[in-house]
């Protein structure tokens, strides 16, 4: 876990932009080729390889 430019990251993965105020060390950050099962979110269960699209129709990009 590291802060350092602003950032919070985890394992070189960042977690948020750096003008978010957060601080949240047990956030995973899981490879999406990991993930066999579905993504589950407010909006429903996603396969992996559906979340960009599902997030673009929201506007959430």
């Amino acid at each position: 876990v590291s802060m350092a430019g602003g950032g919070v990251s985890v394992a070189e993965s960042l977690t948020c932009p750096s003008y978010v105020d957060v601080w949240n060390p047990a956030f995973d950050v899981t490879p999406h080729e990991l993930i066999t099962g579905g993504i589950i979110t407010e909006w429903g269960v996603f396969a992996p390889s559906e979340v960009c699209r599902a997030l673009a129709e929201r506007g959430e990009q």
